[in-house]
Order: C-alpha cells, then structure tokens, then sequence
C-alpha cells in the first residue's frame, strides 16, 4: 500500500493554479515550473500553506516577475500553456472601485477570473469566474459536506465525530491497562 501510495504521489501533476478560499491570494505555476504569487506582500504562513498545496520547496516569486504577466495595482493579467492551448487568467489585487466596462470586457477576453471581491453579473470569462460570491459557495458547500459526514460516520454502532463519542477505553499495548481513553 504504501509503495502505490508513493506511486501515485509522484504521478500527480502540481497544480496549475491555487486560491485561497477567500480569493485574495492566488499562485500560478509558470510554463518554467516556478510558482508566483499574485501579492508580493504575502506573509508567511500564506507562503507556508500554497508551497505545501503545490508540493515545492521553493520559495515563490512576485507575479510581476513573471515572464509575460501584466500587471497595473488592481489587476494582472497573464497566460499559461497548458493541453496545448493558452489559458489566460485575470485576478484582483485590489479592493479599490474600478469601472465596471473595462472589467467586464476583460471578462470576456479572459479563461478564468479570480477576486477577492465581488465582480458584475456581465463579468463572464469562458471558463471559470472565481470571485467572492462563487468562493463563498464553495466553501458553505465543503461545510456542509465535512458536516453531513460528521452526523453520519459511526463505529461499532457509535457516532464518532459529531461530539458525543466520549468515555470510551481503548487497548492501544500489548499489556491489560495500555489504555486511552
């Protein structure tokens, strides 16, 4: 089992894109395999957790710094090859108000968008529209799911992860008092 396990870690790609849950920091993995982050201000344990997710050591770079990525304070805009096709990604970096035509007509020019903030109805990319309201979704989902298997997930009978599996004693030794309770 744990050779297939090492196996399988060593076959799955590192991902092409992360985002935090709330939207405001994003990496992406460059043709050149280097990660970059979209906010160059990133702290630690942002850094610590996007390395962990993407499976690399190394420390990531500003996306200013990427090769062909363009960037103004609000947004940046930048492509990946990836499936033999570019994808072309814009995200927020700011909070600040901008007009809603440009944004909405880079949208449309666009395959993924991604915001801490909460873009326009017109804002449709063609592929994925990753803004506050979508990531808010999600996460309630995954919520409801972590719930859902908490309510349902039993023992010998005895619910074990909604709170009310306490008391029991456990043999965890070779020996009559190796116990955890």
């Amino acid at each position: 089992p744990w050779l297939m396990g090492m196996v399988w870690a060593a076959l799955v790609p590192a991902p092409d894109l992360l985002v935090t849950g709330d939207g405001r920091h994003v990496a992406i993995r460059a043709d050149d395999g280097r990660y970059y982050l979209l906010r160059e201000r990133a702290g630690d344990y942002v850094r610590d957790q996007i390395a962990e997710a993407a499976g690399s050591d190394d420390d990531a770079l500003a996306v200013d710094a990427m090769p062909g990525a363009r960037c103004s304070p609000d947004f940046c805009l930048w492509s990946i090859r990836r499936g033999g096709r570019p994808w072309t990604v814009l995200a927020s970096r700011s909070s600040y108000r901008v007009d809603w035509v440009p944004l909405v007509a880079a949208c449309a020019h666009v395959d993924v968008v991604v915001s801490d903030r909460r873009l326009p109805r017109g804002c449709t990319p063609r592929w994925i529209k990753a803004d506050r309201e979508a990531l808010q979704a999600e996460v309630k989902q995954l919520t409801q799911e972590i719930d859902r298997v908490a309510k349902q997930t039993t023992f010998n009978g005895q619910k074990i992860l909604d709170g009310s599996f306490v008391g029991a004693v456990f043999q965890v030794g070779a020996n009559s008092g190796d116990n955890v309770t």
